[in-house]
């Protein structure tokens, strides 16, 4: 999902980390348990701009305060800000259906 945000393919992640596609592909099965090395964690969260909290406990905040968001990723944030708490429960449902 991270990755996805930050609008990075599965091969520009394995290139800017210097490793193979199918490492990358590991990380993101279903069993995979992610980078193996402090070092590649860190570069990774960098990448996608999340921090390794997030990643590693689901610790708000999920977006480093110096990562640059596109301004499509802006504009969902500040609708959902909008939403009432019936309205949040149910775009948290059909989230759930994409995922």
């Amino acid at each position: 999902m991270a990755r996805t945000i930050a609008g990075l393919s599965q091969k520009e992640v394995a290139n800017a980390l210097g490793k193979g596609l199918s490492t990358i592909r590991n990380w993101e099965t279903d069993g995979g348990a992610g980078p193996k090395t402090q070092d590649d964690l860190i570069v990774m969260c960098r990448l996608y701009g999340i921090t390794t909290d997030w990643y590693l406990e689901g610790v708000e905040p999920m977006f480093r305060h110096d990562a640059p968001l596109s301004d499509k990723l802006i504009t969902v944030i500040e609708a959902v800000a909008r939403l009432n708490p019936p309205q949040l429960d149910a775009l948290a449902d059909f989230i759930e259906t994409l995922c």
